[in-house]
């Protein structure tokens, strides 16, 4: 007994109906190819999560971590300013009794919470390390190759740029996985040097990813594929901040999706996007955002795109514990009459330390016009989990 599937049909921007015949040797490599590249995906995302955990910028993290005198010994003979500290239980634990006449200067990964998530706050002794104490940068200074990001992408976009993957079942169509196999990397930033959860300056990125869709019900047959890739320059100013910039996306049919429905029409969707946004830190954990995009160069699609939403998470190192999370993202589309999806991701979330690298896992909860533009006229529900990697 075969589960019914969406007839795939589309409105306006379309060719007339054709035949597509696809060579068979082609389509066999092309198979074997995108298949290996999104289960390679997973194995990239457990490496990411293992080494993220066992090598974290080369330390061992936890409340072990302040009862090392040899460390401590370390960091007060290295920094050339030592700053009076208070010694600090772990996350979430009671606070520790101050110990007497103790002086020492430690990097932000030593820096650990007194306080529950959401009610703390951030101290400049928690950030003495990352200002620059070199007595010639006048308060800026800069970085290149920086692992920090003075704008994160949005936790729940499902178009941005990050390991991921998500195990869902749709409403009507069976069992699907949505991956995505790219990430943000840091090229330069010229940033204040004063400590603080709020840094001012200027930072330039950029991103790539393939975002792909299996059909598990059907031998994890690759339904379509975006391709995405971009420029993104933030601008902080404590804590609000903007960024701008560049992207290109693609959406492309599977091969196997064309054979099953060979009068299917592939739409070539694609947009060259100009975009503008602006995020605003209500606390040290939570900020709310909104953003506008305009494509210069488009097919099938229409100009104009707006994303918005709330989202809180970790901002500094959790320890194996860990912290929670949430994140409520909205999109709306031109092409769509400015209807789009609404997405809700909720769970657990990890940090070796400020504003490194967040390893998510959790609920996912989507609903709206398809996530992949190959389809994007379709409605879908989504509801699942999904393990997720900002660097």
């Amino acid at each position: 007994m075969h589960r019914h599937h969406p007839s795939f049909t589309h409105c306006g921007h379309r060719s007339a109906g054709t035949v597509i015949a696809v060579p068979a040797t082609l389509v066999y490599h092309s198979r074997l190819q995108l298949l290996a590249v999104a289960k390679l995906s997973w194995v990239y995302l457990l490496v990411a999560a293992a080494v993220w955990v066992v090598f974290g910028n080369g330390r061992v993290r936890g409340a072990e971590a302040d009862d090392r005198p040899d460390m401590a010994a370390y960091y007060e003979a290295a920094s050339p300013a030592p700053v009076p500290r208070v010694a600090t239980a772990a996350y979430g634990d009671a606070p520790v009794e101050p110990s007497e006449g103790r002086i020492v200067s430690r990097p932000g990964w030593l820096s650990t919470m007194a306080s529950e998530f959401g009610e703390g706050s951030f101290s400049s002794e928690d950030f003495a390390s990352t200002a620059c104490q070199c007595g010639e940068c006048n308060g800026y200074h800069w970085e290149f190759l920086p692992d920090e990001s003075l704008y994160p992408f949005y936790l729940a976009d499902t178009k941005a740029s990050r390991l991921a993957g998500q195990w869902i079942e749709a409403t009507d169509d069976g069992t699907l996985l949505d991956g995505t196999l790219g990430g943000r990397f840091g090229i330069f930033r010229y940033v204040d040097a004063t400590p603080g959860p709020f840094k001012r300056g200027v930072q330039a990125d950029i991103e790539g990813s393939a975002q792909v869709r299996l059909d598990m019900d059907r031998e994890h047959d690759v339904r379509a594929v975006d391709f995405r890739a971009g420029v993104p320059i933030a601008v902080s100013f404590g804590r609000f901040q903007t960024r701008f910039g560049y992207y290109h996306l693609s959406s492309h049919v599977g091969d196997e999706f064309l054979i099953r429905l060979p009068t299917f029409d592939r739409l070539n969707y694609s947009r060259d996007v100009l975009f503008i946004g602006g995020a605003y830190w209500l606390t040290e954990q939570t900020r709310i955002y909104g953003e506008a995009g305009w494509a210069f160069y488009y097919d099938v699609c229409e100009p104009w795109e707006f994303t918005f939403g709330i989202e809180s998470a970790p901002r500094r190192a959790t320890g194996l514990r860990g912290a929670p999370f949430y994140a409520i993202n909205g999109r709306l589309q031109e092409e769509v009459d400015y209807g789009g999806s609404v997405t809700v991701q909720a769970g657990w979330a990890w940090r070796s330390g400020y504003d490194t690298g967040l390893l998510r896992t959790g609920l996912h909860y989507y609903n709206g016009k398809s996530n992949q533009f190959s389809f994007y006229d379709d409605h879908e529900e989504l509801i699942g989990a999904g393990l997720w990697y900002d660097f």
